[in-house]
């Protein structure tokens, strides 16, 4: 049987984390998130300043890249 990861994604009554919170939650640094968004793996909201605003989707796809950063690749084909 795989085993199974279980993520707590509790957030705050607004739904909604900064980059700063988000980043902190995670032990990453801000710059670390930009860049995925840059790569388009994270699509954060914008509020109406144009801040990043992250949901409850948005960190549980940061838990599952750092998991998925774990997994060694493939060995080599002969």
């Amino acid at each position: 049987m795989p085993p199974t990861v279980w993520v707590n994604v509790h957030m705050k009554s607004s739904g909604t984390v900064t980059i700063g919170e988000l980043a902190h939650r995670f032990g990453l640094a801000t710059h670390v998130l930009r860049h995925w968004e840059t790569m388009g793996l994270l699509t954060p909201d914008r509020d109406g300043a144009g801040q990043r605003r992250y949901g409850r989707a948005d960190l549980t796809r940061v838990a599952l890249i750092l998991i998925a950063a774990r997994i060694p690749p493939p060995p080599p084909r002969p």
